[in-house]
Order: C-alpha cells, then structure tokens, then sequence
C-alpha cells in the first residue's frame, strides 16, 4: 500500500502525468489507500484537501490509538535502543569481536 501512495503521488505531480489523470480521482485513491494504513496525518491532510474542514472523529481517535500502540512500541524498546545509541558502548563491544553489527 505504501508504494501505491507514492505512485500516485508521483502521477498527480509529474509534469508528464499532469492532464493524464483526474486530479480528484488520484487523491480519492490517495486518501482510500492511507486509510487502510497508519498513515493518518497523511490520510487527514488529503482527507482536509479533499473536503474542507475538518477530519472525521473517526480519523482523529484511530490517530489517537495509533500513537499509544506506537509509545508502547518505542518504551518495549527502549532497552535496546539504549545500547544502540550508547556509542561508548557500541564501541567496547565491537572491540571485543564477540558482537557484530
């Protein structure tokens, strides 16, 4: 699906694919593709496009779900991305040759 949006993103902008396509249509194709991804402040940008006013409550409390699933997600982590980002210890364990990246 993401690679969908970046083709209609790449026919509703090339100067090649200007009159080819029905502006509206490729951005009614865009907004039903990101809403079947996490891509919601994109899917409300183009939704906003679109329409006028403002997004659908549906689209902002999914949003709202969404960036809860992902501070779990990053605090599940954090272990790790603690010592990836140490570079002192990143550095100590690639001179013991015992651990590769």
């Amino acid at each position: 699906r993401h690679m969908v949006i970046v083709l209609l993103d790449f026919l509703s902008s090339h100067p090649n694919m200007k009159d080819r396509y029905n502006e509206r249509d490729l951005a009614l194709a865009r907004l039903e593709t990101l809403s079947k991804t996490n891509m919601l402040d994109s899917a409300m940008e183009t939704h906003v496009a679109l329409h006028g006013g403002e997004p659908p409550q549906e689209m902002i409390e999914r949003r709202e779900k969404v960036l809860m699933v992902l501070a779990a997600l990053k605090e599940e982590c954090l272990p790790i991305t603690q010592v990836l980002e140490n570079e002192e210890l990143m550095r100590s364990l690639g001179d013991t040759k015992s651990f590769d990246l």
